[in-house]
């Protein structure tokens, strides 16, 4: 039977406590977080990886729905051996995940970043808000099409709904230290009505854990690991330290 860490493409570097996982956005590698990532391994262990079909990883034949996905991620935490509690660093999609394996494993995780990070509630109101019958029929038909060829016909997008269930029937998020960061700059194809609901549900996040703040990107879209990589650093060193201090009693 192949172990998770021959079929998926991950990196493990650094040394010291906490351990930090990198939760990446749909279908993003993770070199995603080049910029940011060099300066944790310094201070502690790191943990790159992508899911299915992403990267060099394997493809998949089942789906994947939130669970399968951090049912995997702590698997492969543990043939990695990988110590814990963690702080989970996690990009848009990548915090819906984030959000439930620190649910279900609350004792594994010290912190989270959530970097521009999809709420749960976001997501289910935009996808009220459907194509015309006629575009929402030829995009599902097209889909029915790529789910022959496609690599990602497994995507997590297929499962989104269930994905979403799952969270909602999850226990309670973990009162620990969180970072919420949000780019402020719209996307040039995103309605207006859009962006306004995401920046409304970047706040919510803030409401996650007593013990959180969102830190403003106005130099960033959707990718402030990319456009303000100090200031999602920063972020994640200041977890660090608040989840040393918790280690502590300090």
């Amino acid at each position: 039977m192949n172990m998770l860490c021959d079929l998926v493409e991950y990196q493990v570097l650094g040394t010291g406590l906490p351990s930090v996982i990198f939760i990446n956005g749909f279908r993003m590698p993770y070199s995603s977080w080049d910029q940011v990532y060099p300066e944790i391994a310094d201070t502690c262990q790191v943990l790159l990886y992508n899911r299915p079909s992403v990267g060099t990883s394997a493809e998949t034949l089942q789906n994947q729905h939130g669970m399968q996905i951090i049912e995997d991620l702590h698997a492969l935490c543990g043939e990695l051996a990988l110590p814990m509690p963690c702080v989970l660093v996690a990009h848009s999609l990548g915090g819906i995940f984030a959000q439930l394996f620190a649910r279900h494993y609350p004792d594994a995780v010290a912190g989270a970043v959530f970097v521009d990070a999809a709420h749960p509630d976001e997501i289910a109101q935009h996808r009220k808000h459907r194509a015309p019958v006629l575009l929402h029929a030829l995009n599902q038909g097209l889909k029915s099409l790529e789910k022959w060829f496609d690599p990602f016909k497994y995507s997590e997008d297929e499962s989104l709904d269930l994905t979403l269930q799952q969270l909602e029937a999850a226990g309670s998020f973990p009162d620990i230290p969180i970072r919420v960061i949000t780019g402020t700059q719209k996307l040039p194809l995103v309605p207006m009505a859009s962006f306004a609901l995401h920046c409304r549900y970047q706040h919510e996040l803030v409401s996650l854990s007593t013990r959180s703040k969102q830190i403003q990107c106005t130099q960033s879209a959707h990718f402030p690991q990319l456009s303000e990589s100090d200031k999602v650093t920063q972020a994640i060193l200041d977890i660090i330290a608040l989840s040393k201090g918790d280690a502590t009693g300090t």
